[in-house]
């Protein structure tokens, strides 16, 4: 089973993307924060990375570009409430796989994750 690593700071944004990554055939694994990022994705190997880009005392886009230092091949979803087009875009040239907004569409989301693990 592919595993999903989401890291949100919001318990109820947690909770909804692990009941969505579940229903949808995926394993969710959670992080309440940026601590702990590369540690968790070297012990549980996620398929894909789900990050929040404000976490408290974490930038989710310099987190992103200390994950893609390490494992490029890793996909990365970014999250975010607060967007912006320069965000965005800097997200996708450091390797994001996608940029999406809070609140996000269900399926939407579905059909980028599923995307993501297949390429």
């Amino acid at each position: 089973m592919q595993k999903i690593l989401v890291v949100d700071d919001n318990k109820y944004t947690r909770l909804a993307l692990t009941a969505i990554i579940e229903d949808s055939g995926f394993k969710a694994l959670t992080l309440p924060g940026g601590d702990g990022v590369l540690e968790e994705i070297e012990s549980k190997k996620p398929d894909l990375v789900i990050l929040d880009k404000r976490l408290p005392g974490y930038d989710g886009i310099e987190i992103l570009r200390e994950v893609k230092k390490t494992y490029n091949d890793l996909k990365v979803i970014i999250l975010t409430a607060y967007a912006d087009e320069i965000s965005a875009r800097k997200a996708i040239e450091i390797g994001a796989f996608a940029f999406l907004t809070k609140p996000f569409d269900n399926e939407e989301l579905i059909s980028i994750i599923k995307k993501a693990v297949k390429s």
